[in-house]
């Protein structure tokens, strides 16, 4: 059962507001209300606040990433009040997931809108009370103006190229263009030093490009300017091609629950991952070995799911293509970690607000170690994109960014 605050637990604010348990009939209640209902029942959610509740301990070797709005789904064209349908299709991989309270959407002006997500609701409510789903307002703790502050200009460069080298764009990015998304795609990485200080080994990243795979990169190597970079390192364990499917929530939330193949790669990827120890960043023939051993192991339950897919008329029509999942570990070896102060070594290096989350996240990361190699999961989960940035993606990345802007100076 999951039990949290009641502003992580949308059921009860929606029964505490309209007294009753959310069901069809509700749901056909909240989209025909009227106008001035609507806009009291938008008035009460407030009134709960804003909670980044207690997250339960992960198990070891599960995915528990934190599912945000980003510039990715920016990019893709996907509306905020969509991202509940990749929290399904993302929940066919990962073990659980976080993501924003999408009760808000119950006080759209549009019906169409209230129905589409009490519906999702409804159907998705036994993911919540197993403790699949956890509600926390994630895209609005990413974009606090705090977090909106210059960082040293090398490392302005290494993210600009990053963006460069790795989002693929119909057009070329001119240098405004650049710097946009390079403040967004920053952002959107940056975001889980915050959050896994909130959860301290309980979330993992979400990285759904490889732009802020490579942005994670260089973000890191600059955040320890004055300390042998060998120590830290993003090592990718394992990359794997899956189906991925559209939004049929019915389909989804029916494979989550009860598809024993998918929930039999879960737990294989589970065990692969927890067979594996800390592997200090320069030991390179462990790191390759650990990646040779889970893809070694994970290969007999892709071919069975794909081999499904292919069977189950079902799952082939709701099949879109395929994605890349794949799951990284960002290692500090126990040198590292004993050695020096971290936070000293950082702050003489100019890092500033930005800098300074990665900052308490590796001294976190000393106090967690105790002596010893340490390593947090990372998983990734996209397509190959080309992307054409349009005028309204541009406005879109601008508000979402309040207008933030990385420094040269």
């Amino acid at each position: 059962m999951n039990s949290v605050s009641p502003r992580s637990n949308p059921y009860k604010i929606i029964s505490d507001f309209w007294g009753e348990s959310l069901s069809s009939d509700l749901l056909q209640r909240i989209e025909d209300a009227p106008p001035e209902h609507v806009e009291e029942f938008e008035s009460r959610i407030y009134d709960y606040g804003s909670d980044m509740a207690h997250m339960p301990d992960l198990p070891k070797g599960h995915l528990r990433p934190v599912l945000t709005f980003s510039t990715a789904d920016v990019l893709q064209g996907r509306q905020k009040e969509a991202l509940d349908g990749l929290a399904l299709v993302l929940l066919l991989y990962a073990h659980e997931i976080v993501m924003d309270d999408v009760t808000w959407f119950l006080s759209d002006p549009d019906p169409k809108v209230r129905h589409r997500v009490g519906e999702w609701l409804l159907k998705t409510q036994p993911l919540y009370e197993q403790g699949i789903i956890h509600f926390r307002p994630v895209t609005s703790a990413k974009r606090h103006p705090s977090r909106f502050e210059s960082i040293p200009k090398e490392s302005v460069t290494d993210v600009r190229q990053a963006v460069l080298d790795n989002l693929h764009t119909a057009s070329p990015i001119d240098a405004e263009l650049l710097d946009l998304l390079a403040d967004a795609f920053l952002q959107d990485v940056t975001a889980y030093f915050s959050f896994v200080q909130v959860w301290p080994g309980n979330v993992n990243q979400l990285l759904r490009t490889e732009a802020e795979y490579a942005i994670l990169q260089a973000l890191l190597n600059r955040s320890v300017p004055r300390l042998d970079l060998r120590e830290v390192a993003l090592r990718r364990l394992t990359q794997l091609t899956v189906p991925e499917f559209r939004v049929d929530i019915d389909s989804l939330v029916a494979i989550r629950r009860n598809d024993d193949l998918f929930g039999d790669w879960r737990e294989g990827l589970a065990q692969s991952l927890s067979n594996v120890g800390p592997i200090e960043p320069g030991d390179d023939e462990a790191a390759i070995t650990a990646s040779s051993v889970i893809f070694s192991e994970m290969q007999d339950y892709n071919r069975r799911i794909k081999d499904q897919v292919e069977q189950s008329p079902a799952l082939r029509s709701i099949k879109k293509g395929t994605a890349k999942f794949g799951v990284a570990t960002l290692a500090a070896g126990a040198g590292f970690l004993a050695g020096g102060n971290i936070t000293t070594a950082l702050a003489s290096a100019g890092a500033s607000q930005v800098m300074d989350s990665a900052m308490r996240y590796l001294a976190m990361r000393k106090d967690r170690a105790q002596g010893r190699a340490v390593e947090d999961l990372v998983m990734s989960f996209g397509q190959n994109m080309i992307v054409t940035p349009r005028t309204t993606d541009v406005a879109r990345i601008s508000q979402m960014t309040l207008k933030g802007r990385l420094s040269d100076g």
